[in-house]
């Protein structure tokens, strides 16, 4: 089994011990035409994983309280925050982001110098008030983001590819 699929299999809820090594064991023409009830029990928490990843990630809206920071409210039913805020900050670079709920919060930095990934216990309620967050959630566009300008040194403007959604430091009209 590919290590993608371990992945998002210790990413479930219901994950047994034993899971993980029947699915190390499982070859992926087993996990196609699972006839097995185990290997059946696999297949739908790895597919239950990834289905609710790959839709948090489309519906998630952040908010930018301060500059360089997003954050985006979500409360997934498996372990996949760590996921979602890696995905975000291989997407917005140089920006922390931060997802979570009242329970937890991910963290996720990725920056020329490095990458920081943190999970903390704690609402994420609590941390938008700290951080001056107002009711407004930006929404995330699905195009590809490019450099628009550069207004001072290190300092950029990132526009989306699909004519929406302008963020950064200030818009500029010609």
């Amino acid at each position: 089994m590919r290590e993608s699929s371990i992945n998002y299999l210790k990413r479930h809820r219901d994950l047994r011990q034993a899971d993980i090594l029947l699915a190390r064991g499982i070859s992926e023409d087993d996990l196609l035409l699972p006839e097995n009830e185990k290997v059946r029990r696999i297949r739908r928490m790895i597919r239950e994983v990834g289905t609710e990843y790959h839709y948090l990630k489309s519906f998630i809206r952040f908010e930018e309280p301060r500059r360089g920071i997003l954050v985006g409210y979500a409360s997934p039913k498996h372990r996949i925050k760590q996921m979602l805020a890696d995905h975000f900050a291989h997407r917005f670079p140089g920006n922390l982001i931060v997802v979570g709920d009242e329970r937890s919060f991910c963290l996720s930095l990725l920056s020329e110098r490095g990458r920081l990934r943190v999970e903390v216990k704690g609402s994420i309620k609590v941390l938008r008030r700290e951080l001056g967050c107002g009711g407004r959630m930006r929404g995330v566009c699905s195009g590809s983001l490019t450099t628009l300008a550069s207004t001072n040194p290190g300092e950029e403007i990132w526009g989306c590819s699909k004519g929406g959604c302008l963020r950064g430091t200030e818009e500029r009209s010609n």
